[in-house]
């Protein structure tokens, strides 16, 4: 833990606010390997109207690993465009590290958000959405 929290602090992950369906979202930014790496693992939980955005060079399919994470999330994939291409709600951490679910979009993606699980559904956010970055 002591490790996570000195790697949080030396990454020092930049924050947006997008639009995500109904309303705001503040956003860490990970629009880095390391970043991307960490993501929101060993946290405790994320607040509500807060999320993690992974921003990647290109469009691809990028999975989504739950190692390491103590709360369920919901996962939207984003198109380039900046349209939702697959929404993965209440996606369930790990308990160990073999056997650990990947969750896989549908389709290619260049932005992955990450907001606690339920967010998706209350917002409102569905395959075709809106997300303005």
């Amino acid at each position: 833990m002591f490790v996570t929290k000195i790697l949080y602090r030396r990454l020092r992950f930049d924050r947006r606010t997008i639009r995500a369906g109904k309303s705001a979202l503040d956003c860490m930014i990970a629009d880095s390997f390391p970043k991307q790496m960490l993501g929101l693992m060993y946290r405790k939980s994320i607040r509500k109207g807060e999320g993690m955005l992974f921003i990647f060079r290109r469009e691809g399919i990028y999975p989504i690993w739950m190692m390491n994470m103590n709360f369920p999330i919901d996962i939207i994939w984003i198109s380039k465009g900046e349209k939702v291409v697959d929404v993965e709600e209440n996606a369930v951490p790990c308990r160990g590290f073999f056997g650990c679910k990947s969750y896989y979009p549908r389709k290619k993606s260049q932005y992955v958000l990450e907001m606690g699980s339920g967010e998706a559904s209350r917002r409102g956010i569905k395959i075709g959405s809106r997300i303005r970055l």
